[in-house]
């Protein structure tokens, strides 16, 4: 397989990038990405430097609706060419949650599936470093691509997790960003499919009570045998076909259990910031 993908975490990339360009201050409203394409065309640059691989599956970009809208920046982006937007939630304390998540299932689900052989991520964050050990595990070479000072914006268990790790430095975002005069009206409504699946209200029921080890465990369980256990997947499948009052296309199906894998990661990440 010669066949690479690019994992941007949204959240620090921006506010990684504004302090690498000595302006921590800066606010994401009060910013426009100067040129989308042609900063993935750098960033795919960037990765070949980095990755054995030299085709490009895909570039996914994760990060939050922000005053429960799309900005620009979301909106133009989730029309490019093989890029996916995978947006997780903001609370009301402008944190974004159920990011993490997503980057490690997607990176888990990729190397599960043989669809890359080298993952370029772009994070710092240290929730993300379980996602990297599984996906080497099943053959993947992850390169960790942190920007400025990463040994102030990238944990170290993520550095040590890494094959390689390498840096986007201020010169590299020179034009990355376009300040604005005007930052009204800087948002753009969700579109209803956005709004995350209720079937995840049926994953909370089922997997209510567990601990964060028994979710785990779950997890595991997940990656030696490839599936959901049959004691969590026959009620899951059942409680969605009483939901909807009919069986589930196969195509659905595939979806709810990709639905399951992600909000279990979610609730793993829950547990543990309690």
């Amino acid at each position: 397989m010669d066949r690479y993908a690019i994992i941007v975490d949204a959240g620090y990339f921006y506010a990684a990038g504004f302090t690498a360009i000595e302006s921590p201050n800066l606010h994401r409203a009060n910013v426009r990405l100067t040129d989308p394409r042609k900063l993935l065309e750098n960033l795919k640059q960037k990765a070949e430097d980095l990755a054995d691989a030299n085709n490009l599956l895909r570039v996914y970009w994760y990060d939050a609706p922000i005053s429960g809208g799309m900005t620009p920046d979301q909106a133009e982006l989730s029309q490019l060419p093989s890029l996916k937007l995978r947006l997780g939630v903001m609370n009301g304390h402008g944190q974004q949650k159920g990011v993490d998540s997503l980057i490690v299932t997607d990176l888990v689900e990729l190397a599960r599936q043989r669809a890359i052989s080298d993952a370029i991520v772009i994070s710092g964050d240290e929730d993300i470093r379980v996602g990297v050990a599984i996906a080497q595990s099943y053959g993947v070479r992850v390169h960790v691509l942190g920007i400025g000072d990463t040994q102030k914006n990238m944990s170290n268990g993520l550095r040590q997790e890494a094959d390689t790790v390498a840096e986007l430095n201020a010169q590299w975002f020179e034009h990355v960003f376009t300040r604005l005069e005007n930052t009204e009206n800087q948002y753009i409504e969700v579109p209803a499919e956005s709004v995350p699946d209720p079937w995840k209200s049926i994953v909370d029921n089922l997997l209510a009570n567990r601990d964060r080890a028994e979710l785990t465990g779950i997890v595991a369980l997940i990656e030696s045998s490839g599936g959901i256990p049959a004691e969590y997947d026959r009620p899951f499948i059942g409680a969605l076909g009483k939901f909807e009052k009919r069986r589930l296309s196969p195509e659905e199906l595939a979806e709810a259990r990709k639905i399951f894998r992600e909000r279990l990661a979610e609730l793993i990440l829950l547990k543990s910031a309690e």
